[in-house]
């Protein structure tokens, strides 16, 4: 199968699931692995990041999120598929889209709002007949993925799917032996009739003396050793979801299996098993070595206090490398639990957890733009509007109270030096206190405009609010910096940053925010990326209006995301407006017989008003022999000089 080719089949079928009414998710290529966190679909410009993801991936496959309104009955054997289809005949629900798979079949249905059902996935060693159900936060693999193809495919939309019957749902659940469904435990409760080997009772007898109510290190430490020791099993993940449901903060089954599947990219590093269990359960009064005796593996309970005064019995005195005590060595697990999958937090052009550098012109619309997203991020539960502190140091009284009521009304916090006790040097004190306190972590710092904080044509200063904003982003917050660009732009005509360059060297992505266009009262600006780490945009473009006389809210409204490919075919359209003036008048030179270059250079560029230089970079431009995109061509005379001639044009058809 050719999946390289100009129209990835793919991202087709992607934008088609997109636009049936479910979530795509990218997979890793015959897997059900994710290649991008499940969040990154689940937001705004979904159509934009699946070209760019399959454009950047395009032999990664296809997955679907299920979402609420659609419920997905999957039977991988033959005995599971006669009871879905004698159940289907039974309550007279026959499905309008199937997908056929290498084991069996998926038949989609449609969920009410008002149906109760819950995902749940069985074991086909254990019980073959039983069917499983995927609905709500749940994934499926999606035809053309390797052993995925379409069965009956009657259905446009999630919306035209047969509906099911919350009878039907039940007489599902009662086949399965769970029951009505009323909570996801009672999935957990049946499947533990299947533990029945002397590991899995080890595994029991340990944790039930440890709290489930704990420190979320211990949490993971005892998820990772049962995910370890049952190879990553639904039965591993029954034991542990049904420890933590015993807990104050249990955060229900889809929280507990998406976490569980994730301990799998940690399997590289150092392990946490049985031994690890026992050591907590040893910690609040288990005999370990009781119970470990039901086991056949051998362990020797070692506390850390032990194993630290053995190996200084043990050691000979040797000099101690200074570096050793900052070591990393070993750490990767626990560092890995702390990282965060990508999330974007503004458009798709600012990721949670990193510092980003915005530059633009005055009156560009940089802050209208990051407000606009502000709100658009909170109103999509993509950020909570108290983790963010907008620091507005670039406005009069009048322009402040407007945002002000921005603030107020979607719940994000406005600071503004010289009011309520906050000046300029608190703000590097708050990212230290942040940084030190632990209350970074999910915390957004918008800072507008940098200038007022550092002094970025001091190198020394620049560096130190860097190294600040970068601690403070380590620690899991955000900060996201608008500044300005030079006046004079660059030969190749761009906008470049204003400063030293180490603001730019230092944060992990930055754009240049530039006007593409200015027409009939409407102004396109874009975001073009300079320096990247991670899946965010290359280029994104807004616009908003620029009427006289509108009020801040009405501009806020305005400000809207414009498509790659029409911000190329207004560039287009103005560079060829632009250069229409200089392409008439050679045209009319050259039917005045003036063609040589030079000659033809010297006589346009007096007639508009140009220079030669420019003159002739036209005159190259529209040279050759294809009239659908050249103008003139030439043929070279004695002494290798070129005489230029009109090219006939098409004529258009009508």
């Amino acid at each position: 199968m050719n999946t390289t080719k100009s129209t990835n089949i793919f991202l087709e079928a992607a934008l088609k699931a997109n636009a049936f009414g479910s979530i795509p998710i990218p997979l890793v290529p015959a897997t059900k692995i994710p290649s991008q966190p499940w969040d990154f679909f689940q937001t705004i410009h979904i159509k934009e990041k699946a070209r760019w993801h399959w454009k950047n991936n395009p032999l990664d496959e296809l997955g679907i999120i299920t979402g609420d309104n659609l419920i997905i009955y999957d039977a991988d054997t033959s005995e599971s598929l006669a009871k879905l289809y004698e159940l289907e005949k039974i309550f007279d629900i026959h499905p309008n889209h199937t997908v056929l798979t290498n084991k069996g079949e998926h038949h989609y249905f449609y969920r009410p709002d008002d149906l109760m059902a819950k995902q749940n996935s069985h074991s086909t060693k254990l019980y073959p007949d039983r069917i499983d159900v995927k609905t709500g936060r749940s994934m499926v693999v999606r035809p053309p993925s390797t052993g995925k193809e379409m069965g009956i495919d009657e259905a446009e939309s999630v919306n035209d799917l047969t509906p099911v019957t919350q009878e039907f749902v039940d007489a599902i659940n009662l086949h399965n032996g769970i029951g009505k469904t009323e909570r996801s435990n009672s999935i957990i409760t049946k499947s533990k009739e299947s533990f029945s080997c002397e590991e899995t009772k080890v595994i029991n007898d340990l944790i039930q003396f440890i709290s489930p109510t704990c420190s979320r290190d211990v949490w993971i430490r005892v998820g990772m050793a049962i995910h370890h020791e049952m190879a990553g099993s639904v039965e591993g993940l029954a034991i542990w979801d049904e420890w933590s449901s015993k807990g104050d903060d249990y955060s229900g089954y889809d929280v507990i299996n998406y976490q569980f599947s994730s301990f799998k990219k940690h399997e590289q590093g150092p392990k946490y098993n049985l031994r690890t269990l026992a050591n907590l359960a040893e910690q609040n009064g288990a005999n370990s070595e009781e119970i470990l005796m039901q086991f056949e593996e051998d362990f020797e309970l070692i506390d850390e206090d032990t194993l630290v005064l053995k190996a200084q019995k043990e050691a000979q005195p040797e000099a101690v490398n200074p570096l050793a005590k900052y070591s990393l060595l070993g750490k990767s697990t626990e560092y890995g639990l702390q990282i965060e999958e990508e999330q974007f937090v503004l458009g798709n052009i600012v990721l949670k957890g990193q510092m980003t550098a915005i530059y633009a012109q005055q009156n560009t619309g940089k802050t209208l733009i990051v407000i606009a997203l502000i709100i658009e991020a909170i109103t999509t539960a993509l950020i909570y509007g108290k983790d963010v502190y907008y620091v507005n140091a670039d406005d009069n009284r009048r322009g402040l109270q407007a945002k002000m009521t921005f603030a107020d009304e979607f719940g994000f916090n406005m600071l503004a030096p010289g009011n309520e006790g906050f000046e300029v040097e608190n703000l590097t004190e708050a990212l230290i206190d942040m940084t030190a306190n632990g209350t970074a972590k999910n915390t957004i710092v918008v800072v507008d405009t940098l200038k007022k904080f550092t002094d970025l044509m001091n190198k020394r200063k620049s560096s130190q609010f860097a190294q600040i904003a970068r601690q403070f982003v380590l620690q899991g917050g955000t900060i996201i910096m608008l500044a300005h660009v030079n006046k004079k732009r660059g030969e190749d005509g761009k906008a470049i940053y204003a400063g030293t360059s180490d603001i730019m060297d230092d944060c992990d992505c930055a754009y240049i925010l530039d006007t593409v266009r200015v027409k009939d009262g409407i102004k396109i600006v874009q975001f073009e990326n300079t320096k990247s780490r991670g899946s965010v945009a290359s280029k994104a473009a807004y616009q908003y209006a620029v009427e006289d006389d509108i009020s801040y809210n009405e501009l806020i409204a305005t400000v809207t995301y414009v498509e790659d490919i029409d911000v190329e075919r207004i560039a287009q359209v103005d560079e060829c407006n632009a250069e229409a003036p200089c392409v008439e008048a050679i045209i009319k030179s050259l039917e005045q017989g003036i063609n040589t270059k030079m000659k033809l250079a010297s006589s346009v560029a007096k007639v508009i008003n140009q220079s030669k230089r420019k003159v002739i970079k036209i005159i190259e431009k529209y040279s050759g022999d294809d009239p659908f995109i050249h103008k003139w061509t030439f043929k070279v005379k004695a002494r290798g000089a070129k005489a230029f001639e009109l090219i006939r044009q098409p004529e258009k058809q009508p």
